[in-house]
């Protein structure tokens, strides 16, 4: 699935998320290099979710580059979304569900890396 500036919408819109997107949220953030105790606050998330520019949330995950999460935000961030199951979510938000695939892979992938040295 690819991101489009229809999910973001989506997202923007929740002004009380479900938890399990709220959680999707929280992580893929962290994964992106936003801190933790900042994105446990969905108005902070919002905030973050109408930047623009080099900031705007779709630039930044197209930009993304894995080398700079740390181990220890990739195991935050799967702690954060271990409970998450995709099928279900897509029955919540396919939007959520977009950002969960990527934010899952990219610390799967970042998990895996720390495994192989």
């Amino acid at each position: 699935m690819e991101l489009t500036n229809g999910h973001i919408a989506e997202i923007k819109s929740y002004s009380a998320p479900p938890v399990q997107v709220h959680k999707v949220l929280m992580a893929l953030l962290i994964v992106l290099g936003e801190e933790p105790e900042i994105v446990r606050d969905w108005f902070e998330i919002q905030v973050l979710l109408v930047k623009t520019g080099k900031m705007s949330l779709k630039r930044r995950i197209q930009e993304y580059n894995p080398v700079n999460l740390s181990t220890s935000n990739a195991r935050r961030a799967a702690n954060i979304i271990g409970d998450t199951q995709s099928e279900e979510l897509h029955s919540i938000s396919k939007a959520a569900k977009v950002f969960y695939l990527w934010t899952s892979a990219v610390v799967e992938d970042r998990l895996s890396q720390d495994v192989i040295r």
